[in-house]
């Protein structure tokens, strides 16, 4: 029989005035959890163990012991992910480990945003997959919260990101800031707009290049001629090319495009 946990109050009061029963109860507990914790080891891959052994461990005061549970399992991971988060949002506090099945869920955005709560490093653990830039804009606006700005921290995190530019993150400075703090960054960004700019120099004057040589070519076209004998015909359709022909194209041949 498994020991599920969460007594009634006064079920709890009446033991507590037994002596030796809370301390018998603590130490079926204990072995309950390491002989899940060892099952678990030993490869078992079943819900109910895993799901069993995660309420267990929400149980603890000590947060350590679930979050090192939850990082050691492979994806994707044998437990019921949305019981998992319930029992662990119900215990108020194992909020490290709520981000950890936040991610497991595939919610980085939910995860982001509860671990700058309770630990803004392991938020920026999580920034990684094809959303990373949205996740770190999450971070660079937390950041950059608050009466007083603290700007070293916001470029510290555009520096990190290695994703985000510094127009990214200069809607979250206030309207007057010293530059002092991200000057290489502005230079940085006017070098990259300055290297655009001048491709887009470049390709313009391609442009005006062929623009150039088609306009020559229409004019060679609108003066050019092709004579033809008066009994000349298609040569595809026979046609006699002076009854029938519009235009005339000769080309080792004369054809006729009504």
């Amino acid at each position: 029989v498994m020991y599920v946990g969460g007594r009634a109050k006064k079920v709890r009061e009446e033991q507590e005035d037994v002596p030796g029963v809370s301390t018998l109860e603590d130490r079926q507990e204990e072995g309950i959890l390491r002989y899940l914790e060892g099952v678990v080891r030993l490869g078992c891959d079943s819900p109910a163990v895993h799901n069993h052994l995660l309420t267990l461990l929400a149980d603890l005061e000590d947060e350590v012991p679930l979050f090192r549970y939850l990082t050691s399992l492979k994806s994707p991971p044998p437990l019921d992910l949305d019981f998992a988060l319930l029992v662990i949002l119900r215990t108020h506090r194992h909020h490290r480990s709520a981000v950890k099945v936040y991610v497991a869920q595939g919610r980085r955005a939910a995860a982001v945003e509860l671990a700058l709560k309770v630990d803004p490093a392991l938020a920026r653990e999580i920034c990684v997959g094809p959303d990373k830039r949205d996740l770190w804009l999450m971070i660079a606006r937390d950041t950059a919260r608050g009466s007083e700005v603290d700007v070293s921290a916001v470029i510290s995190v555009l520096r990190e990101s290695r994703c985000l530019s510094i127009e990214d993150v200069l809607p979250f400075l206030p309207d007057f800031v010293a530059i002092d703090a991200f000057k290489d960054e502005i230079v940085s960004a006017l070098g990259v707009y300055s290297g655009k700019i001048q491709r887009f120099k470049d390709e313009v004057a391609e442009c005006d290049l062929t623009c150039d040589s088609l306009l020559e070519e229409i004019d060679i076209l609108r003066a050019s001629q092709v004579k033809c004998p008066r009994n000349a015909s298609c040569a595809l359709s026979g046609r006699p090319l002076i009854r029938n022909g519009k235009e005339v194209w000769g080309a080792g041949g004369f054809y006729v495009f009504p």
